[in-house]
């Protein structure tokens, strides 16, 4: 069986742009997220999320379709059951999901799992970060940063911890740590056939 490897972390920690990074380099599979939250200007469906309305999201939820999902600020965010399971019988994936996610996603799979968790070098930081963006309103931008410490205090579940204060440090942390994963399952797995 294939590996999954889990990103997380508070909002706007850089969980997209670092687990872009691991896909490229390490050649794994992206698991795309549902949302019912308006696309920015800059997403694609289908690539950066998959879109549905809260209707149709719903449906999906009493259909039993989600391994996970969950009301994150107002909207609905959920991975779908065949996308994991279909992935994991190719190859290597990786999937982004905020802290509730990657709680759901934990205990649902026990093995050949790797939890990453981003972590911002200061809650100004991370408000900073989050006002760049300007594409959530003010009562969405507290939201995040009131439930940034909530979020943090997870940490202690993921199997490792990175502060995300230098991108090309970071970037050089996790593959090397991702990697080192990948290749310990996959000797482990030789050795038992």
């Amino acid at each position: 069986m294939s590996k999954l490897i889990v990103v997380t972390g508070p909002s706007g920690v850089g969980k997209t742009t670092l687990g872009k990074f691991l896909i490229q380099n390490l050649k794994l599979k992206k698991i795309i997220t549902c949302t019912t939250r308006k696309m920015r200007m800059s997403e694609k469906n289908g690539v950066d999320y998959v879109f549905f309305s809260r209707l149709e999201f719903n449906k999906l939820i009493k259909e039993d379709k989600f391994a996970e999902y969950a009301n994150v600020y107002g909207n609905l965010y959920g991975i779908l059951k065949n996308d994991i399971y279909g992935s994991l019988k190719t190859s290597h994936s990786l999937v982004i999901v905020d802290v509730q996610g990657a709680e759901n996603i934990k205990k649902m799979i026990k093995k050949d799992l790797f939890v990453v968790f981003l972590l911002p070098p200061s809650k100004r930081e991370i408000s900073e970060r989050i006002s760049k963006r300007n594409q959530d309103s003010n009562a969405s931008h507290k939201k995040r940063i009131d439930f940034l410490e909530k979020e943090i205090l997870w940490s202690s579940n993921a199997d490792i911890e990175v502060i995300n204060d230098d991108l090309e440090k970071c970037k050089k942390e996790l593959g090397k740590a991702v990697n080192s994963f990948l290749n310990s399952s996959e000797s482990q797995k030789q050795e038992a056939s």
